[in-house]
């Protein structure tokens, strides 16, 4: 089972760019790109202007994505970037006009004051300030939706002022950007044709108050914010789809946003005649960070997660390079800045196939007083702050950096809010300097304190909305956990990368929560201990050949081992889901013997008083008395539907689980049989 609940997806190792834009925008674009002089942006530098935009759901987000470029840029302390933010819930169109295109474009025909569109000359020539630019907002594909009014930004009003497409001598008005955006359709392109054969039908949009301009509706509609920024010489990220979030996090494509904006700000170096000389981050690259970053930082993923990943799309040229003035260090999964710091277990044995065993403890302080609750209208949510400690065979039988437990937010939708932690179990071969080779995890014991009553925070996903739920009061509810401890599989583990740079992580959620029969509160089960077992394969191992090619999953299945009449001891058919049921209640189940195809049941002690099937006490009653083989009405009922049950699916067209629903239909005969009849269970019966 993989992890995205059956079916996969492909991780991206590399970066392609979208370049499906118009010719004489992808001609722009390569034009504003080879007139610049240097080959990056130096958002170090003075002047360095960076612009963040938000509201709704998306306000923590923008909040988020703002903190990190401070972080890169130093914006408080030096003086040197300006940060500009427009995060709330009551910036109109005007707004947009007043700060990413500094008051231009405010009527249909102006670009830049004296710029000649015709591009036979330019007067003046006036660039965008803004280096970076994360314009978080509502769109169409056509259209940015600010946070309140009826007036909107189309993109043809940016896209059809120009200078000559082969003009070396002028940059466009976004040269020297990386912008990027979260919302929806923010980076679709459409095709032209397919807008021509709209228009004037019943499928045109209709444009919002004031934002008609003076051309066909043709023009209005085939413009894309992609065509645009390309055109205007700057790189674009965009959603192809749909963007989502979440109202108590940031998840889904406000965390991919995030990531991709920290890691712009990484520390990235090249070595020149021995020097490890900064070159700054390349805008491809910072985006395949991100999304493994995504995929490290996750205890599951879904469909969600899967589209998140795929509709974010780069326009422009990957290369793209640009210089901050703090450089960051890698980011805190990624603790080793170099193979070599990674653990070598020196003094444990390997194993048949290669194996090698690592035993990992987390004792946790779980209580009261050790946890942050976030509390909420809608809900609470536990916070672990340092209170966990590790105990790791790797650690005290090797040599290296420890890992650093870390925490980490990766919400799901309509699933409660509960604590994750991420602990690095990366190591490399005691024998070569080949790296070791997780094959699974497993969870050995564990210890939780008594249960308690919990009202958590249930994560809502969020697109377009026209009323903000944030706004609301309305708490979901967890229906799906009711009577169930969610998650049931509360760990596993992400390999992501390639040796040596390969990056393998134990993901836990310390805590599990059963909803009540209402679905809003239930119950806590928080642990104390937790004890796991990481499962390795040594490739430099001699025997380790035969172990990696094993790529089969693991499976199971029930067996029974009876003793037929005729003296022969025979191994039963694999149990079905219905009959694996029946076997969890009765000790042994008949099995059809492959000499005589007769039947027979074990010998069980009668024990008049309590029930053949799950062996619980009855009442003392006459007909007890006289029967040595009863069923309590539960497990009775339970063999009644079984019956109806295999009769329906045997009387269907043949299918490969005929034979056994077959043989279970005459298991449960069998059992009626010795039921009603009260004969001897020992003696075999024929012919059923």
């Amino acid at each position: 089972m993989s992890p995205w609940g059956g079916w996969s997806s492909a991780r991206r190792d590399s970066c392609l760019s979208a370049a499906i834009c118009r010719p004489p925008a992808r001609l722009r674009h390569a034009c504003a790109i080879a007139g610049r002089s240097h080959r990056g942006t130096p958002f170090g530098n003075t002047p360095g202007h960076a612009l963040v935009t938000g509201y709704d759901f998306l306000s923590d987000q923008a909040a988020e994505v703002t903190s990190a470029i401070d972080t890169f840029s130093n914006s408080t302390s030096s003086g040197t970037v300006e940060l500009t933010t427009l995060i709330n819930d009551d910036w109109q169109r005007d707004a947009i006009y007043e700060t990413w295109l500094q008051g231009y474009y405010t009527t249909a025909d102006e670009f830049i004051t004296g710029y000649d569109v015709s591009g036979s000359s330019v007067p003046t020539q006036t660039v965008g300030k803004y280096q970076l630019a994360s314009i978080n907002a509502h769109f169409d594909h056509w259209q940015l939706i600010p946070a309140t009014g009826t007036l909107t930004l189309p993109a043809q009003r940016i896209y059809s002022p120009t200078v000559s497409v082969f003009s070396y001598d002028y940059a466009s008005y976004f040269t020297s950007q990386i912008g990027w955006s979260v919302g929806c359709h923010s980076g679709y392109n459409v095709i032209d044709e397919a807008v021509r054969a709209n228009v004037g039908g019943r499928g045109t949009p209709t444009p919002l108050p004031g934002t008609a301009i003076p051309t066909e509706n043709y023009d209005l509609y085939r413009a894309d914010f992609p065509q645009v920024m390309m055109k205007q010489g700057s790189i674009w990220l965009g959603n192809t789809g749909y963007g989502y979030g979440t109202l108590d996090g940031v998840d889904y494509s406000e965390r991919l946003s995030l990531y991709f904006t920290e890691e712009l700000g990484r520390d990235v170096r090249v070595d020149v005649a021995g020097d490890l000389i900064y070159v700054g981050q390349e805008v491809g690259s910072a985006l395949v960070d991100a999304r493994q970053r995504y995929l490290r930082n996750a205890t599951s993923l879904g469909p969600y997660d899967a589209k998140v990943l795929q509709v974010w799309t780069l326009y422009g040229l990957p290369f793209f390079t640009i210089e901050v003035e703090d450089p960051q260090p890698v980011p805190p999964e990624l603790r080793f800045d170099a193979p070599a710091d990674t653990l070598i277990p020196t003094d444990v044995p390997i194993g048949a196939l290669g194996t090698v065993e690592r035993i990992i403890t987390f004792t946790l302080d779980l209580e009261e007083d050790a946890v942050e609750r976030g509390e909420t209208t809608i809900g609470s949510r536990l916070r672990i702050d340092g209170n966990v400690t590790v105990s790791d065979t790797f650690v005290v039988n090797g040599q290296g950096t420890a890992p650093e437990l870390r925490t980490f937010a990766s919400d799901q939708a309509g699933r409660p809010n509960l604590p994750q932690l991420a602990y690095d179990i990366s190591a490399r071969s005691a024998i070569s300097d080949t790296q070791l080779i997780v094959r699974d995890v497993v969870f050995l014991e564990g210890t939780y304190g008594a249960p308690e009553t919990f009202d958590p925070l249930i994560s809502q996903i969020v697109t377009e909305t026209f009323e903000p739920l944030i706004q609301t009061s309305l708490e979901p509810d967890f229906s799906a956990g009711v009577g169930v401890w969610f998650p049931d599989r509360f760990y596993g583990f992400t390999s992501v990368g390639e040796d040596p740079n390969r990056r393998d992580q134990l993901t836990v959620t310390p805590a599990q929560f059963r909803a009540d029969a209402g679905g809003v509160s239930g119950t806590l089960r928080k642990y104390r201990q937790m004890t796991f077992k990481v499962l390795y394969t040594d490739p430099a191992a001699p025997d380790a050949a035969s172990g990696l090619a094993d790529v089969d999953a693991p499976g199971s299945k029930t067996l029974c081992l009876s003793r037929s009449p005729c003296g022969t001891v025979t191994r039963g058919a694999a149990l079905s889901r219905l009959s694996a049921t029946l076997a969890s209640l009765v000790p042994s189940l008949p099995v059809v013997c492959s000499e005589c195809k007769g039947f027979t049941l074990p010998p069980i002690a009668r024990i008049a008083r309590k029930c053949f099937g799950c062996r619980s006490r009855l009442p003392k009653t006459r007909s007890i008395r006289r029967a040595g083989w009863l069923m309590c009405r539960l497990c009775l009922a339970m063999c009644a539907g079984m019956l109806r049950r295999a009769i329906w699916l045997v009387m269907q067209p043949s299918s490969p689980r005929k034979a056994c629903l077959w043989l279970q239909l005459r298991v449960i005969t069998h059992l009626f049989i010795c039921l009603s009849s009260n004969v001897n269970p020992d003696r075999p019966h024929h012919g059923l």
